[in-house]
């Protein structure tokens, strides 16, 4: 039998077995880092866990020690495991984190070789206190706000457009500001409001639409819409020379000052002789890049380049004439090139007054009661105005505008009253009568179809 016991610690040796000749040991080698005491004792591998308590969120060391040497480990963790393997001396450690509240306790058990021969176990304690949880308040959203959109932004004159309110307070009164004009509604149970409306314009003219919501205007939402369009313009334009290295602006003979013309079709931007047209594409931002083909101071098919920026109220770049050769030389001439707009207040107002002067001469009252700003019938009524207008288109006068300008804001005064018009135009004009000439000032607003109205007395005031 073994020779080694567990127990007392002590070695028991069989006198029987004293001969040399016949003495038998039967001996287990110890493991490196093992002693023979080890061994005769019994003592397992040992689990050790520093600390062996803490509180939540305490990371602690797994030390194993004295297991199988090489021996892969599950380390079961409470909750969770994890694997290993011991060293040449049966060593391993591991760290971990414990969580959890106090009192609990963490059943650490490693199982150490392939066969599962040996186990070692420990615990980890959660001490401490327990943190104080701070109850959060409740944090009522903040609604986004209203939205205001207008679909479509960017169209023609005389589209019309849907404008959506959305998000807004429900059942709420709306003012909706149109630039021109303005009207009134109510949003619905789920705070939403729609309203169509025709845009009419200059190409470029950005109206401003402002929707202020609530009884206490407690809300706004604003948008915009955008009249597009191909350009069509005159600008009074100047020039200059840029570069000339053959000298060819004497032979050449730019006008200085001259009338540019730009029409649709892309842009086709001309003027009179040297003048050679040009036509090209007008980008988002305004920029564009134009060219032709003509005949310069009798040189035939000569390229032309004119490129720089555009708006309904300006141009302004560079004129190459020669771009590609053909003036003598072989060289360009360079020319700046700048342009402010012919004043389109003056072309309205005359056609606007056109359309007034056909209506008086024909006796068409109903025509010039039509033409009339709003505010001019809100102040008076449609009945007064009626009645005062057909009594003077016999005898009939002829208006002649002399020039306008666009003063924006004009304020109105009748009776006691001052009323803000907004997108006005004052106009400078000659009244034709069958006597006389007279000079005088009218007004002219945009009303909200984006027609011109017109302002006159028609007598006593409703207000």
């Amino acid at each position: 039998m073994d020779i080694l016991r567990r127990g007392s610690g002590k070695l028991y040796l069989g006198l029987a077995f004293l001969a040399l000749a016949s003495l038998a040991c039967v001996c287990t080698a110890p493991f490196a880092g093992q002693t023979v005491s080890d061994i005769a004792s019994g003592d397992g591998p040992t689990l050790t866990i520093s600390p062996s308590s803490g509180p939540s969120g305490t990371t602690a060391t797994i030390i194993i020690k004295g297991a199988l040497p090489n021996a892969p480990i599950t380390l079961d963790l409470d909750p969770g495991s994890t694997n290993g393997t011991t060293d040449a001396n049966g060593n391993w450690t591991h760290e971990i984190t414990f969580n959890g509240r106090v009192g609990d306790i963490s059943n650490v058990v490693a199982t150490i070789g392939a066969a599962s021969e040996q186990t070692a176990a420990a615990t980890f304690e959660i001490t401490g206190s327990d943190p104080t949880v701070t109850p959060q308040p409740t944090v009522t959203a903040t609604p986004a706000g209203p939205i205001l959109t207008v679909s479509p932004n960017r169209a023609p004159s005389g589209t019309t457009a849907t404008i959506t309110l959305s998000g807004a307070l429900p059942n709420a009164p709306v003012t909706l500001d149109l630039d021109p004009g303005s009207t009134n509604g109510t949003t619905d149970a789920n705070g939403n409001w729609t309203y169509t409306f025709t845009f009419y314009g200059p190409v470029g003219k950005i109206s401003n639409i402002k929707a202020t919501i609530g009884a206490a205007n407690e809300q706004t939402a604003t948008g915009t819409n955008e009249i597009t369009g191909e350009l069509e313009q005159a600008f009074n334009a100047i020039t200059d020379i840029l570069s000339d290295t053959r000298g060819h602006a004497e032979f050449i003979r730019m006008h200085l000052s001259f009338i540019l013309n730009v029409s649709p079709g892309s842009v086709v931007i001309e003027g009179p002789e040297p003048w050679v047209t040009v036509i090209g594409e007008i980008n988002d931002d305004g920029t564009f890049m134009a060219t032709g083909r003509g005949t310069v101071a009798g040189f035939p098919d000569i390229a032309v380049v004119f490129g720089g920026t555009i708006s309904m109220d300006r141009i302004a770049g560079e004129y190459t004439m020669g771009a590609e050769g053909g003036l003598p030389g072989g060289e360009s001439i360079t020319y700046l090139v700048i342009g402010e707009a012919e004043n389109s207040a003056g072309v309205l107002a005359s056609d606007f007054f056109d359309l007034f002067n056909a209506a008086q001469g024909a006796g068409d009252s109903a025509r010039m009661l039509e033409m009339l700003h709003p505010a001019v019938l809100e102040l008076y009524g449609a009945e007064a105005c009626s009645d005062y207008l057909a009594s003077i288109v016999n005898p009939a006068v002829t208006i002649e505008v002399l020039s306008a300008v666009e003063i924006g804001v004009w304020e109105w005064i009748r009776d006691g009253q001052t009323l803000p018009i907004a997108d006005t135009t004052s106009v400078q004009v000659n009244i034709h009568n069958r006597d006389a000439v007279s000079q005088s000032e009218l007004h002219l607003a945009v009303r909200p179809d984006g027609t011109l109205g017109w302002f006159t007395d028609c007598g006593e005031s409703q207000a």
